[in-house]
């Protein structure tokens, strides 16, 4: 009898030392930065394309295209404005973060920054600031077959 109560106290006391070392583990949690940026992490380079609003025409077909290199072009089409007005640019541009930076055009002239997302590219304001509102879907143009 007195075996079987060392038995069960021996057992009793495993028990009671392993529930308390599982419960009372100090759990360090490392956080890993996210290094997941669009330069990195998107296939950013190719060519976009969409139909943005103008004040006045019915809109600028637009054409941009970025290369590995980090050079880019930008084709503008007013439709709908007499006499037919187009333009082509050609540069460099720069990261700055998740968005690119098309270094010819000048400041306040027109907006200089698109930011890259998964398979499009969205134009922001002359700020630099993500365009909101009713025509906040406009301001996106598809990345194309390539």
């Amino acid at each position: 009898m007195k075996m079987i109560q060392s038995k069960l106290a021996l057992t009793s006391i495993l028990i009671a030392t392993t529930l308390y070392s599982c419960n009372n583990k100090k759990t360090e949690s490392t956080e890993i930065p996210d290094s997941h940026t669009a330069p990195t992490s998107l296939d950013w380079q190719g060519s976009y394309s969409g139909n943005l609003p103008c004040a006045d025409c019915n809109y600028i077909e637009t054409d941009l295209t970025l290369k590995d290199d980090l050079n880019y072009t930008l084709i503008n089409q007013y439709i709908g404005k007499t006499p037919s007005i187009s333009d082509t640019l050609e540069g460099k541009f720069t990261w700055e973060g998740n968005n690119v930076k098309l270094e010819v055009i000048k400041e306040n002239v027109r907006p200089s920054v698109f930011k890259v997302e998964e398979s499009q590219v969205r134009q922001l304001d002359m700020e630099g600031e993500e365009i909101t509102g009713d025509l906040a879907s406009q301001y996106v143009m598809k990345k194309n077959g390539n």
